[in-house]
């Protein structure tokens, strides 16, 4: 869930940098050269933001570095447009160099940055964002269970402070898919009744649906039979792309015998090379080529929310687990435990 929470967010503060700063550059070319040339320094020191011969090279981010030129362009060209963006950039980059322990008088700096509403809408969320991730980063000490509960509270803050504003909504969504089925679908509901865009609402409502699916018979168009053929055993269901092949191991550790068997739900538009690829990596059990990513037959009846997903179905052919990709060993062992399939 930190993986996947983290991945989110380093997405949305990298998207938000970007825009801020593309949008002041209209401003910066009615400065002088100089002042052009600084900001344009800073843009191009930016995540993402390699040109020419350097475009698409692997380069990691010089937040020291990033830090010291938002630091002089402020100093040097105070009276800038992009002087205010210029410090967003510089504290972000410092909590960066401090690798999410943030110091004392960097944090007051921000939270005063963030609550001076002079300041551009999208840098004061873009700190925010980073100032709550580094803090989220530094939070060994808490539950799984309770991490996501301070992040569903940070993403019910950013909708209520910038309710114009896209990252709030996307973060709750991605918190409800990495919740147990009962809390995700509260958190989908609220996203549903709320301000979200209609992709966010169509993610959440796959939240909700899935949640339904607990306790119900298992339907997979297209794959009836082998369903049916499973009856009297514990059946996992799992779901898996070309791009998460590790995930293929782990489900493989999960055999036991006789006692499990596997559908494979694989997400690959090209059938034939996924064909290919199953055998390669051993996946276990038969295997169904969907073909249509999330939105393909087999994956809409199991209301897939990510690509790697696990499912549990009992002796009896009823849904149990969902979220079997959340410690997948406890989840199969609790059902393997019933005997009859009843839970």
């Amino acid at each position: 869930m930190k993986a996947i929470c983290r991945i989110f967010a380093v997405g949305i503060r990298t998207a938000i940098l970007t825009t801020t700063v593309l949008a002041g550059m209209a401003s910066a070319s009615g400065q002088v050269q100089d002042a052009g040339a600084a900001w344009n320094g800073i843009v191009n020191a930016l995540p993402g933001k390699q040109t020419g011969k350097d475009k698409g090279a692997s380069h990691s981010t010089d937040w020291a570095t990033l830090a010291s030129k938002a630091a002089a362009y402020r100093k040097d060209f105070p009276g800038s447009a992009n002087a205010r963006s210029a410090e967003a950039i510089e504290l972000t980059a410092l909590i960066h160099v401090a690798k999410g322990k943030i110091t004392s008088a960097t944090r007051k700096r921000a939270e005063a940055y963030i609550a001076d509403g002079g300041n551009a809408v999208r840098d004061r969320l873009g700190l925010e964002i980073t100032v709550a991730q580094a803090d989220f980063g530094q939070a060994q000490h808490l539950s799984r269970s309770e991490l996501l509960k301070a992040q569903a509270a940070h993403a019910q803050r950013l909708m209520s402070a910038y309710p114009k504003e896209p990252e709030g909504y996307g973060y709750q969504l991605s918190i409800a898919k990495a919740e147990e089925p009962g809390r995700g679908r509260e958190l989908a509901e609220q996203l549903l009744k709320s301000g979200a865009s209609e992709a966010i609402k169509k993610g959440a409502q796959r939240v909700v649906d899935r949640s339904k699916l607990v306790g119900t018979k298992l339907n997979l168009r297209g794959a009836e039979r082998l369903v049916a053929q499973s009856r009297g055993q514990v059946l996992i269901v799992y779901s898996w792309s070309a791009t998460d092949q590790g995930f293929i191991r782990l489900v493989k550790s999960l055999a036991r015998g006789s006692e499990v068997r596997f559908i494979g739900i694989n997400l690959d538009p090209d059938k034939e090379k996924a064909k290919v690829l199953a055998k390669t990596l051993g996946a276990p059990g038969w295997q169904v080529y969907d073909g249509g990513g999330l939105d393909g037959l087999v994956a809409t009846d199991l209301h897939l929310v990510l690509p790697t997903s696990l499912y549990v179905i009992d002796r009896e052919g009823i849904v149990r687990v969902v979220d079997g990709h959340v410690d997948p060993a406890s989840r199969l062992s609790e059902v393997l435990a019933v005997k009859g399939g009843k839970s």
